[in-house]
């Protein structure tokens, strides 16, 4: 993950170097970093026995929604479709740490506290392993919250992030994105 990180830190200095004002390039290091930052420290607490890795997990979706919104704003010009694991885990932020359903319900979300420490998922290490014979060391834990609606005709989708699994991706489609922007500029 450290050569994803890297490059993208080359494309924003490219990026940067016609900056007029400061942080419109230079500001999206300090999201690129601590995604990195807080994706590092989740991998040395998830096997913690208390929710450390929780709280790593929310300040990188936080740092994730803020490289998003940096992406797709007018000194980028980033489609939707051109970071979709960065549009999915900004989704996920959207639901669970910018806001909790259940003091800011928007239309369709249901009404409890799915940011509740309890409330997770576990991705096995090895998913032929049985059930049974996985202890806490043999999984990766993730947040799950459902979306869609809460009414009487059925109940929505139910969505998880598993942090190990989502950063290469979202990570690759940044440095993507700012790769292309970095070439614009570089032939400028």
């Amino acid at each position: 993950m450290i050569k994803l990180l890297a490059g993208i830190l080359a494309a924003l200095k490219t990026i940067a170097v016609g900056e007029r004002h400061y942080g419109q390039h230079k500001g999206a290091v300090l999201f690129a970093q601590g995604m990195e930052y807080h994706y590092q420290n989740y991998l040395l607490n998830y096997q913690g026995r208390g929710y450390e890795w929780q709280h790593e997990v929310v300040a990188y979706l936080n740092r994730a929604g803020q490289m998003y919104y940096y992406l797709i704003s007018a000194h980028v010009g980033a489609k939707t479709k051109d970071i979709p694991s960065l549009l999915g885990a900004s989704r996920f932020r959207m639901k669970h740490t910018a806001h909790r359903q259940i003091d800011a319900p928007r239309a369709g979300d249901y009404l409890a506290d799915f940011s509740a420490p309890g409330i997770t998922t576990i991705m096995p290490i090895r998913r032929f392993q049985a059930f049974e014979h996985r202890g806490r060391e043999n999984y990766f834990p993730g947040l799950t919250i459902p979306f869609g609606s809460d009414s009487a005709e059925g109940a929505g989708d139910t969505r998880s992030f598993f942090l190990h699994h989502e950063h290469a991706f979202i990570m690759a489609d940044v440095l993507r994105v700012l790769s292309l922007v970095a070439t614009k500029h570089s032939q400028k």
